[in-house]
């Protein structure tokens, strides 16, 4: 692979198109055989890579006193040596960190650092951690001092992170969000319970989706300050047609457009009852949301995601090809997603191939692209929080679904537009359909 000559004439997102991710484990860096992953990425004509540094678990010798590492770590420097592998051959690397939680020891130390419930106790993740909050100093204190290390030390890329956005599901009570929400609803307390019929829980809803938006910039601004204008913090983002809860939608993925050169999604549980074309659908909306030329990774599982699997055995390759194809036909770049370092089930290794290989083959074609389709599908966030609630799947997922399954069998082309763009897409719009769309846009005396 021609990758030096790319690198100095191009930024990392204009040319990495193939990509893998490795979520590191705790025996990683005891266990795991780095000449595999040089192999695999050799065979899969890989561009870039996704793997673990810090957060939740660490793989480096932090400096930092809170930083947990990683149970095997020891002396060594694991990540250090995956980067260097990688950039050995000549992959772009992009540091994957893990943010909504941390361990009871910190909480000790910290208890202002994490969410809590209304009765003032940590919420817990699982046994000896518990989850961090977004308007703490965890992020803006903890995170970036770990951040600016790593790109110190390191200098990737780039950064993911799978869990920057905090919790989901519940409403945090700590003094830092209490005092954030009064001053930005004009002195109203947090809601008592989730009730998507209060127009004060409606409020914390839109106010939570905008301090996320507001920690996103600020992470972009601390990585590309430190690691350069191409250092994007990408997160991760969630494929959000699919929400069966308003709740789960705290992470407006509009809001982000203005920040990502790149864009993260993870696609790891597939929509099995949507059938394959859901990756499509999946990867016209990204482009629809965040620019046709935004590169958009996709982690796509390599293995099954229930519960009774643990994630160790693999998807038939069939499956995996599928699904991989489909969001293909939309723009999105193949990054096949594993658990571990170390794959007990070797069939997760194959998975994916024949793809890699024929989007090698045919990458002239699958960008730089435009789509020419006029006619528009409406979304609408607002329609999603105020109407789907907590029924999100039936008032508001099953008849998005329906139209697109209408429009695929009629052999008709379209396009996802979000509500806030629909000014913005006139220009190629000869009709709009409104599935189910019953609200629009917030009203000030709705507050």
């Amino acid at each position: 692979m021609d990758t030096t000559i790319r690198r100095t004439q191009k930024p990392w997102y204009q040319w990495a198109h193939r990509w893998n991710q490795v979520n590191s484990v705790e025996n990683d860096p005891r266990d795991c055989d780095l000449q595999v992953w040089r192999k695999y990425w050799r065979e899969n004509r890989i561009q870039g890579t996704i793997v673990n540094a810090a957060g939740t678990v660490g793989y480096f010798p932090s400096q930092n006193p809170y930083q947990y590492r990683a149970k095997f770590l020891g002396d060594r420097d694991y990540f250090a040596d995956f980067c260097k592998a990688a950039r050995e051959e000549g992959l772009v690397v992009v540091a994957r960190m893990d943010s909504n939680q941390a361990t009871e020891a910190m909480y000790h130390d910290h208890p202002e650092w994490f969410a809590k419930d209304a009765e003032g106790q940590p919420i817990p993740f699982t046994e000896g951690r518990y989850y961090t909050c977004v308007n703490s100093g965890y992020f803006t204190q903890q995170l970036a001092s770990v951040i600016r290390e790593i790109i110190e030390k390191y200098h990737p890329d780039a950064f993911a992170d799978n869990s920057w956005a905090g919790g989901r599901g519940f409403i945090c009570y700590c003094e830092n969000c209490r005092k954030a929400f009064a001053e930005y609803s004009g002195g109203l307390e947090l809601p008592k319970a989730i009730d998507y019929n209060d127009r004060t829980f409606r409020l914390w809803m839109e106010w939570n989706r905008q301090c996320r938006k507001d920690l996103y910039a600020w992470f972009n601004e601390l990585t590309m300050k430190y690691g350069g204008q191409d250092c994007v913090y990408m997160g991760m983002l969630h494929p959000d047609a699919y929400a069966q809860s308003a709740m789960e939608l705290i992470m407006d993925n509009i809001a982000y457009a203005d920040y990502n050169k790149a864009v993260m999604i993870d696609g790891q549980a597939r929509q099995t009852a949507e059938g394959y074309h859901a990756n499509s659908q999946l990867g016209l909306t990204m482009r629809e949301t965040f620019g046709e030329d935004t590169l958009v990774i996709e982690s796509v599982a390599t293995y099954y995601i229930q519960p009774e699997f643990l994630r160790k055995s693999a998807y038939p390759n069939e499956e995996t090809s599928m699904w991989m194809r489909s969001g293909m036909s939309s723009g999105i770049s193949p990054s096949c997603h594993f658990i571990g370092g170390v794959q007990e089930d070797r069939r997760t290794l194959e998975n994916g191939h024949e793809m890699y290989e024929w989007h090698y083959r045919n990458e002239a074609y699958l960008y730089n692209r435009r789509y020419l389709a006029n006619v528009g599908l409406v979304r609408s966030m607002t329609n999603t929080c105020n109407y789907g609630g907590g029924d999100c799947e039936l008032r508001t997922v099953k008849p998005m679904t329906g139209m697109v399954t209408a429009l695929r069998r009629g052999r008709i082309s379209y396009f996802p537009v979000d509500t806030r763009q629909i000014m913005a897409k006139t220009g190629k719009t000869k009709l709009l359909i409104l599935p189910e769309i019953a609200a629009i846009s917030f009203r000030s005396e709705e507050r």
